[in-house]
């Protein structure tokens, strides 16, 4: 539907605000005014009379109404009558608004401490947990935005006699279109939490009209949500995982009954599982066998549960649309899903599978029969039958999808129950098991997906896909995904790298290869690890888990006696005489600066003896790729010549300044200007302290780069300070940067692989697939380590050749058999079959 006005320029608006990430002054103070503004303004429209106003007092208070609300956005004050349209518009725009802009103020600090990187050890097959410990995506419940969202679910049911249905229609349609992403994991652990409570202790439904509401305008806000892709949404729709709240929705469900309202309520429910399994890959899933086969269960049931009862055309049009959408949601559930019989049945594993391939199949078969037996008495009744008959022909197309689904990935236990309807006497049967078969082959089938440890395997493959190193250490797929992967999604990209890699002992291969690619491009020295190039953000995040602890350790204590001490309670640090207060001085000022820097940077660089063993392996790569690739540089007459340093030759500072250069920038000076966002103190710094910080990390950072300050006035009286540091900081470089660790004394604290970040690196891989072939196939080198069309063969599911041979094995030998017994009813089935 297409909006235009106002409506299409509010939609617009708030598809601007959703794209905002990052947290400012300005935008929080903007959220949280709106928020009070609307918090006032939803509980005027709740409290509003429900008695009609007479003729004049409406026209009357329609005039004050407006005036008073244009004031309200000077005084926060006002009322609101709801004769009065533009006010609910008003606070509609207010609700989008809030829901649009609301990621931002998620970004909160965490009180729980710093994270451990400290996961177990072993086979994948026996590791649990995840890699790093986060924060509960629901969010501390006292914040406002968790406030908002909690207002939000309750107006989902408002039963406000004037507005109540104009309030629950623009709530669902602003929160399944217009929220932000970076609250979808809160909504979806609030919208479970909340229809959790619709089961008493025992799992019983509590049935009212009002849960049933609430399940409505959950199922159609999901649907909402999961059908608008929008920008951004795949990175948050994966941190809280659906499966208890869409499980608890078809419990819920199932005990309607089978009213209109009820059959059509399934409907859009059935609808919601196929959006949701198209949106597969960006969802979080912690038992996703396990909670397909519950579904496909649940929903099966509704499959031709009232369709030959009912009397009324209408509602047998109702019902028929509801079997449509439960084969569809089948479909796609049974998608290469293994069959997992519910445990403790007292039966052995291979025949409870049989016994429950064999109950939906036989369901499917029978759903096939009635179609054709409606179909039979439409052609003998005639009327009015058409859309009937369409309905028939879809309904008829997914339920032979569905059982070739099941087939494919159920061979083992389903191929006993299923080959003789090759042979049985009723042609239609037949040409319908030929469909199935003919889906199949077109499909192929796998045997491992039986494996109870298939994930397991599956990521194993991956990993090994993605590590796997040439001969003279290349990383081929590694380096097509750093090459081909847009810069928007390198955070995520850096994050599953360096996993992975820790995970086989292999990060300084990658580092290795990521840095020697970032110095050949660099044009000088000083640009460096400058940008937010893939391999400073690798650099970054190595930094980040490897050295918390050590920045805790080294600065706390620093910073807690500057802020906390006598002696520095009334100290300035501002040399800028532009921004000096008259009662300072600029000389007492600079020895202060000058004695916190002291202190600082001496406390530094004798900290090299507890500098992390992973952070000496990072630095000594650093410094290695950064020597290597200048020198690979140079011509070859320098070489002949043998000149004693090509690095220096090409800059006026060697390449152990790099180790440095990078060191402060992407590790040290952050966490000393930040502190408090680094982890390392509980509040934020003075302002005068946070000033202070600011310019003693521009003269570390100074020392670090072995360059003076010439730009800056007020800070050339340091450049003495910064020169006669060169050398001591020249030798704490080189101290971490010379030797690197080995393997066995690094302790590999990311070795343990989240599932998180193996879907990561299969979404990445599956959406780059094609760029990753062209890259490898236009570089000979790569290309010969590894094939451009190995990519999709490794991604897409493995097909078992020997069932593929036996499949066409037998199809040759019995359409032959049919073509002699049969007339031409079957000659078209049985020529796809053989052509395949």
């Amino acid at each position: 539907m297409m909006s235009t006005g106002r409506t299409a320029l509010q939609k617009r608006v708030m598809a601007l605000l959703r794209r905002i990430e990052h947290p400012t002054a300005g935008n929080t103070e903007a959220w949280e005014d709106t928020h009070a503004k609307w918090e006032q303004a939803t509980k005027l429209i709740l409290n509003y009379p429900k008695a009609k106003m007479e003729d004049g007092q409406a026209a009357e208070s329609l005039h004050k109404t407006i005036v008073k609300r244009r004031m309200s956005h000077v005084s926060g004050g006002g009322s609101i009558d709801l004769s009065d349209t533009d006010s609910l518009q008003e606070w509609i725009n207010m609700t989008g608004f809030l829901c649009a802009l609301g990621g931002v103020c998620l970004q909160q600090r965490s009180n729980s401490g710093l994270a451990t990187y400290s996961p177990p050890m072993g086979p994948v097959s026996e590791r649990k947990g995840s890699m790093i410990s986060v924060m509960s995506s629901e969010g501390n419940a006292d914040t406002p935005v968790s406030k908002f969202m909690d207002r939000l679910l309750s107006l989902m049911v408002c039963n406000h006699e004037k507005v109540g249905l104009q309030i629950r229609t623009n709530v669902k349609d602003l929160v399944g279109l217009e929220l932000s992403p970076a609250l979808y994991p809160m909504l979806f652990n609030k919208l479970k939490n909340t229809i959790s409570k619709f089961f008493d202790s025992q799992g019983q439904v509590l049935l009212t009209d009002t849960n049933t509401q609430f399940v409505e305008q959950t199922i159609a806000i999901m649907k909402n949500l999961l059908d608008n892709h929008t920008e951004g949404s795949s990175e948050h729709l994966g941190q809280a995982s659906i499966e208890t709240m869409m499980l608890n929705l078809v419990r819920y469900v199932r005990v309607l009954g089978n009213m209109v309202h009820a059959i059509q309520i399934k409907t859009k429910l059935c609808q919601l599982v196929e959006v949701m399994m198209a949106r597969r890959d960006d969802l979080s899933f912690c038992q996703e066998m396990k909670f397909r086969n519950k579904m496909v269960e649940y929903l099966t049931d509704w499959v031709m549960g009232t369709s030959n009862q009912a009397a009324d055309d209408d509602v047998k049009c109702l019902t028929r649309d509801l079997d449509q959408a439960s084969m569809e949601a089948v479909v796609s559930l049974l998608a290469g899903l293994p069959l997992q019989p519910e445990e403790g049945d007292g039966v052995e594993l291979m025949e409870a599978k049989s016994q429950l391939f064999l109950k939906y199949f036989t369901l499917f078969m029978n759903l096939l029969n009635d179609c054709s037996e409606v179909e039979d008495e439409n052609a003998q009744t005639g009327g009015r039958k058409r859309g009937m008959s369409r309905r028939l022909a879809s309904l008829r197309h997914c339920t032979v999808l569905a059982m070739s689904n099941l087939l494919n990935a159920n061979v083992d236990s389903g191929l006993m129950h299923s080959i003789g309807l090759g042979y049985h006497k009723d042609l239609q049967t037949r040409a319908t098991f030929m469909e199935v078969l003919t889906k199949i082959l077109q499909q192929g089938t796998e045997f491992d997906t039986l494996a109870e440890t298939v994930l397991a395997d599956r990521f194993e493959r991956l990993v090994e896909l993605v590590t796997m190193m040439g001969d003279q250490g290349e990383l081929p797929i590694a380096m097509a995904l750093a090459n081909v992967v847009p810069c928007s999604q390198w955070d995520e990209l850096a994050r599953v790298l360096v996993t992975l890699f820790d995970s086989r002992h292999l990060l300084y291969q990658l580092l290795w290869n990521m840095f020697s690619k970032e110095v050949e491009l660099a044009d000088s020295m000083q640009t460096l690890f400058r940008g937010n190039s893939l391999a400073s953000k690798i650099m970054t995040f190595c930094f980040k888990v490897y050295g918390a602890t050590y920045l805790q350790k080294l600065l706390d204590p620093l910073l807690r006696i500057v802020i906390t001490s006598s002696d520095w309670q009334h100290v300035s640090f501002e040399v800028d005489p532009t921004r000096l207060e008259q009662s300072e001085s600029l000389e007492e000022n600079q020895r202060n600066l000058l004695q916190m820097t002291e202190k600082f940077f001496h406390a530094i660089i004798s900290s090299s003896s507890e500098f992390p063993p992973q952070l000496r392996s990072v630095c000594h790569c650093l410094y290695q790729a950064t020597c290597h690739s200048l020198l690979n540089k140079a011509t070859v007459k320098e070489k002949k010549e043998n000149k004693k340093s090509v690095v220096s030759q090409r800059f006026p500072q060697n390449s152990i300044g790099a180790v440095g250069s990078a060191m402060f920038l992407r590790f040290i000076n952050p966490a000393i200007v930040s502190p408090y966002e680094a982890g390392i103190l509980d509040k934020k710094p003075p302002p005068r302290i946070e000033r202070g910080l600011k310019l003693m990390s521009k003269i570390l950072q100074s020392i670090a780069n072995h360059v003076l300050f010439t730009k800056e006035e007020h800070m050339r009286p340091f450049n003495d300070f910064v020169k006669s540091n060169f050398d001591a900081a020249r030798r704490f470089f080189l101290d971490i940067a010379s030797d690197c660790p080995t393997s066995d004394a690094v302790n590999h604290s990311l070795s343990f692989i989240s599932d998180g970040n193996v879907l990561a690196l299969h979404r990445l891989l599956w959406n780059n697939q094609e760029k990753i072939g062209q890259y490898l196939s236009s570089n000979r080198k790569l290309a010969s380590i590894f094939p451009a069309t190995g990519i999709t063969k490794l991604l897409e599911d493995d097909l078992s050749i020997r069932w593929q041979h036996f499949l066409r094995t037998w199809v040759l030998q019995s359409t032959n058999l049919w073509q002699t017994h049969t007339g031409p009813a079957l000659t078209l089935p049985v020529q796809n079959l053989r052509n395949l």
